[in-house]
């Protein structure tokens, strides 16, 4: 679309509906964005959880040992 000045009332509502069309296209891009973005988040999260468990059941299992030997 050529986007020199407009010179009539029709060329200036076209270049408003591209204008419009741009921030939607924009702006549903965003969404996509920050959807991938908190599923991302939560499955760092998930991640951490894991691992928090692993290393307690560890530390668990040394304790038990210990407290074993003595």
């Amino acid at each position: 679309m050529n986007l020199d000045i407009p010179h009539t009332k029709g060329e200036l509502e076209n270049l408003l509906l591209h204008i419009k069309s741009q921030i939607d296209s924009a702006s549903n891009i965003q969404q996509i964005d920050l959807l991938r973005l908190q599923n991302l988040s939560n499955k760092r999260n998930e991640a951490f959880e894991l691992m928090t468990n692993v290393i307690k059941k560890m530390q668990d299992s040394r304790n038990s040992i210990i407290g074993n030997m003595r």
